[in-house]
């Protein structure tokens, strides 16, 4: 970590990776390593070198469809894409987050070996008995209506469009809350220090994030449909709104459709100030309620210990190895 790899431009963090990869070598080839389990494409080279020097097993463990991110070079994406097909074919097992992420990998690449681990938050660690002080904390009115966002305040992430339709929105009963930290905080800071309905609230530790805000009515995920790796996506945040019955209101993208779709518990919006704020003025307190009921109930249909045991299901498989 202390390379500091991941703000490197693309030729220097090659030489970063490939440097720490040749000390891990050195250090891995002494140990007797019956499976390795390889989380990112940067790192594919390496473990397929160790799986050979030590007749060890390969898991691919992907967490995105990594040569289909937005804002990466050119030169990297093709690099990517060219390292993945050369090497995939070594893997032993590979896993995905989600169903569309496992159908891409097996089309592109011809293979059948993919398996899908959902990253669910456990569910009881989620839920406690303290009141929310969500409302109390912005002085928001019982009967207001509260649509959240927590998270990284990043480019990609619909924070500019939330921005701007709830401006347009000043003086309903509609309040949206930000939680979390990243590039964009002075920007939502300034519109929440203007803007009566805008409001802001540094990053939280996730116990205490989650008494705070079970209290709102909607979730927001509208993360933009700027690559494949977004349209595929099932972002952690959906997770922690149907943890706490939370219904979701989603960016219209394949791999967060199936959800809301698979559970009814939430709406899908196109991404334009129009359609995201004709959404909001036509939701009804029944059809909250009843996404809500629909997130409660999916909460018996999910969870990290239905996840955890097909996990174990999978590193069972050819242990003969």
């Amino acid at each position: 970590r202390n390379l500091n790899v991941e703000k490197s431009g693309f030729i220097l963090k090659l030489f970063k990776t490939l440097g720490w990869s040749i000390e891990a070598f050195r250090i891995a080839k002494k140990e007797h390593i019956h499976t390795i389990n390889c989380h990112s494409l940067s790192l594919l080279p390496l473990c397929v070198l160790l799986k050979f020097k030590m007749h060890s097993r390969l898991i691919y463990d992907i967490h995105e469809l990594e040569t289909e991110i937005s804002r990466i070079s050119f030169l990297r994406k093709i690099s990517s894409k060219i390292i993945e097909r050369l090497l995939i074919g070594f893997c032993d097992l590979i896993i995905v987050v989600s169903e569309p992420i496992k159908t891409w990998y097996e089309q592109a690449y011809l293979i059948k070996n993919v398996h899908v681990i959902r990253n669910f938050p456990e569910i009881d660690s989620v839920i406690t008995n303290k009141k929310s002080n969500l409302r109390e904390f912005f002085g928001i009115d019982a009967d207001d209506r509260i649509y959240l966002y927590h998270g990284a305040l990043i480019e990609d992430r619909g924070i500019e469009l939330l921005i701007d339709v709830f401006k347009s929105l000043e003086g309903t009963t509609n309040h949206v809350v930000f939680i979390g930290f990243g590039s964009l905080t002075e920007y939502v800071k300034e519109n929440a220090s203007i803007v009566k309905n805008i409001h802001f609230r540094d990053a939280m530790k996730k116990d205490e994030l989650y008494d705070f805000i079970k209290s709102a009515d909607v979730g927001l995920n509208l993360i933009s449909n700027t690559c494949l790796n977004h349209e595929y996506c099932l972002p952690n945040k959906l997770w922690d709104f149907l943890s706490l019955s939370t219904p979701v209101l989603v960016n219209d993208l394949l791999g967060m459709r199936m959800i809301i779709e698979e559970f009814n518990c939430g709406w899908c919006v196109k991404d334009d100030h129009n359609s995201l704020k004709s959404a909001i003025l036509s939701f009804t307190t029944n059809e909250i309620s009843e996404k809500a009921e629909g997130a409660n109930h999916s909460r018996s249909l999910w969870g990290w210990n239905l996840e955890e045991e097909k996990l174990i299901d999978i590193y069972k498989l050819n242990t003969e190895k």
